[in-house]
């Protein structure tokens, strides 16, 4: 784990599914096990929602447009 000053589980959580995405794991089954592997809980399918609206990302789509 980095040594980064979380402030919350949310921000933690939020930084782990950016680097998913960043990295082409788009599907919800990805980015919760992403998650999981790297804080040893998963995160509720709300929080990956308030993720992508957070992010501006449409909630339909998992791949970027081509």
């Amino acid at each position: 784990m980095s040594n980064r000053p979380w402030f919350t589980r949310r921000e933690r959580v939020f930084h782990l599914l950016d680097e998913c995405w960043c990295e082409g794991r788009r599907s919800h089954q990805q980015l919760k096990g992403h998650v999981r592997r790297a804080t040893g809980t998963a995160c509720s399918p709300k929080l990956i929602v308030a993720w992508k609206r957070d992010r501006h990302i449409p909630l339909t789509c998992h791949k970027e447009p081509v």
